[in-house]
């Protein structure tokens, strides 16, 4: 059965003009002695998508196989982009290893293509160090993002050669004509539009459809041109229920039709996705149909602008959806509304891991042994000689637990050191006095069985030390990574910060606290630890908890999560960890019915010897402490409890 997609991309077909230059170029990379990688990048709306759906169409008639894969719907970890490939080669590929030998028994030369590469750029190390290594030497990569490459792929002496970069520009006047004509403009104005879009194929396209040259600036710099665009064509829709929509969708990564039906309650939601898949500034890919992110970041910059409140309301509309979607799902459809959830956030410190703005000059990578010389200079250039000894000892005896952070001429600029505790023998824990305060403090505050934790040890870069720079954010990149891989055992992190202020508030933020008790004295110097529990949810239930506090729905809501207490009308009301553990378990699940094994698995343990009874003792105490609101907490007859909103929308 034929779909709109369908259309979409003959449509992307037989619009694309202007690049026969690159396409011959791209098509050249299957020669025997083309290069291995080729990394395509332009800004967005010029053309990266159109220019690869055309290469694989032309690939694979070329009796070579092409494999298209798309990086908004792919999770950002090596299992993530080895399940996909899985997927899209319908054979298993679990290892780099796997994806050789699948490759290799097809019988003929493979293209893989990966569009929206800038969603992945945490795995940038691990394709180039790790995947393609291990691949056959027939099959090509073509990588295609809005953000240039990481200099690491030009520096590295291994890929001189093997890698080259296509920067896509704008159409020259000739060709950007014939992109106007073919979408219909009307004559007289097309020379206005070719004069204002400055060669850019989205502006181009949305200035023909609009089929006027009135109010275009043509003097304007191309950085407002889809600005301008988005005023305009949003002004020329007559359907105020499609306009709204429009704006809500600016707020989403994804429009779906129960995310229409969230924001815009009085729309209908099938109808006008239908409508939304035929307009110029819609992309489609596997995750569904979205705003083009040139086109959504100026629509939503304008509907924050003109109606900050209904901003708001739209995210919170979507969060809410988002929230009670995810819980349950697995595999890679968690991941999309993990992605989904990211997207809302406007916390710099998270969004831009996954999402990134800009492309970093650093790389990261596993420690090798070559680098030990290097992290011992950088430990001693900041670090009391006590703890550089416990950190000397960890690398000889534990190497794999450090990551360095390399320039692009490969020199060592810094490191981190983090580990789940679990996979280290006791002995080396307690001998590192921050580490063994770490674990004590698990064996007090033991996490359910499935759950695990991982202790950042320290990050350290030649310049800065601790303190934030570069080095510093590519660690922590690298780190929201790990967590990804982690997920959903992992629950707590605990780090150690010599000097926390200049961290403090972002921890705050991010649901941190410290933990007074583990702080180690170290010849003068004080370290600090600070812990995060992101809850039973795992990496997405703390996601959700950290877009909430931005709309205000944690502040105001039943549950303080920082604080681990009620909020009562007198003020917090303590929680037991228990009972604190039940209630946030309920509060991530607004609505839904929670059996009391789940309950059981999930806060006291899988291999829990006790009654199902403990799960009423702690409900009961948790009642006792609502008060007046103890019916939020409903009980299901023979099956658990779930957590009732209040009427006032602040149960959550």
């Amino acid at each position: 059965m034929r779909t709109i997609r369908d259309r979409l991309l003959r449509n992307s077909h037989h619009g694309m003009v202007g690049r026969e230059r690159e396409q011959d170029a791209l098509l050249r990379c299957l020669d025997g002695d083309a290069p291995i990688v080729t990394h395509v990048h332009g800004m967005s709306g010029i053309g990266k998508t159109t220019l690869l759906r055309n290469l694989a169409e032309q690939a694979t008639s070329a009796a070579n196989e092409s494999v298209l894969l798309d990086g908004t719907a792919i999770e950002p970890t090596a299992t993530g982009l080895l399940h996909s490939l899985s997927e899209a080669l319908g054979q298993s590929v679990l290892s780099p290893l796997e994806a050789r030998r699948v490759l290799a028994g097809r019988g003929h030369p493979v293209l893989l293509i990966l569009d929206h590469y800038e969603n992945l750029s945490l795995l940038d190390t691990w394709l180039r160090q790790a995947l393609l290594p291990a691949l056959p030497a027939s099959a090509r990569l073509v990588l295609a993002s809005r953000l240039p490459p990481n200099p690491s792929w030009l520096m590295d002496p291994d890929w001189h050669g093997l890698f080259r970069a296509l920067h896509l520009r704008p159409l020259d006047d000739a060709a950007a004509r014939q992109l106007v004509e073919h979408a219909g403009a009307p004559p007289h104005a097309a020379e206005t539009i070719v004069r204002f879009a400055h060669g850019h194929p989205l502006a181009l396209t949305m200035a023909a459809t609009l089929a006027r040259s009135e109010g275009l600036d043509s003097d304007a710099p191309l950085e407002r041109v889809l600005h301008q665009l988005s005023r305009l064509y949003l002004g020329s829709v007559e359907d105020s229920e499609l306009r709204d929509v429009l704006r809500a969708s600016s707020v989403v990564r994804r429009i779906t039709v129960p995310l229409i039906e969230a924001v815009a309650p009085t729309a209908g939601g099938q109808a006008l996705l239908d409508r939304i898949a035929h307009l110029p500034f819609i992309d489609s890919d596997q995750s569904g149909l979205s705003l083009h992110d040139a086109i959504r970041e100026a629509i939503a910059a304008d509907f924050e602008a003109c109606n900050p409140e209904g901003f708001r309301q739209a995210r919170r509309a979507a969060w809410r959806l988002l929230r009670e979607a995810a819980a349950g799902t697995h595999g890679g459809e968690l991941w999309r509304y993990t992605a989904d959830l990211i997207y809302l956030l406007r916390n710099p410190a998270v969004r831009d891991a996954f999402f990134p703005r800009e492309s970093s000059s650093l790389a990261i990578t596993e420690a090798q042994p070559e680098h030990g010389a290097a992290i011992k200079a950088v430990a001693g250039a900041h670090e009391p000689a006590g703890c550089r000894s416990a950190l000397e000892r960890l690398w000889e005896r534990a190497p794999q637990t450090f990551s360095v952070v390399l320039q692009p001429e490969q020199e060592v600029a810094g490191f981190y050191v983090m580990f789940d505790p679990a996979t280290l023998p006791e002995p080396l824990l307690r001998d590192d006095p921050i580490t063994a305060r770490w674990w004590n403090h698990l064996r007090e505050n033991r996490l359910p069985r499935g759950q695990c934790a991982l202790f950042l040890r320290r990050w350290l870069s030649w310049r800065d030390g601790e303190q934030p720079s570069p080095v510093q954010a590519a660690a922590w990149l690298d780190i929201k990574r790990c967590y990804m891989e982690q997920r959903p055992r992992l629950r707590r992190v605990y780090l150690t910060l010599a000097e926390p202020a200049a961290y403090s508030a972002v921890a705050t933020q991010l649901g941190f606290r410290m933990l007074p008790e583990c702080a180690v004295e170290c010849e003068g110097t004080t370290f600090h630890t600070a812990m995060l529990d992101m809850g039973a949810a795992s990496v997405d239930g703390w996601l959700s908890w950290l877009v909430g506090k931005e709309l205000g729905e944690e502040e105001q809501g039943l549950l303080d999560v920082t604080g681990r207490s009620l909020r009562g009308e007198a003020g917090p009301v303590p929680l037991t960890p228990l009972e604190f553990e039940v209630i946030r378990y309920l509060w991530e699940r607004p609505g839904q019915a929670v059996a009391r094994d789940a309950l059981l698995n999930d806060i006291w343990g899988r291999h829990f010897n006790g009654g199902s009874n403990v799960v009423d003792t702690v409900v009961a105490s948790l009642r006792r402490k609502l008060g007046t609101r103890a019916a939020l907490i409903r009980t299901v007859r023979g099956y658990g409890y779930a957590l009732r909103e209040e009427e006032n929308g602040q149960g959550r």
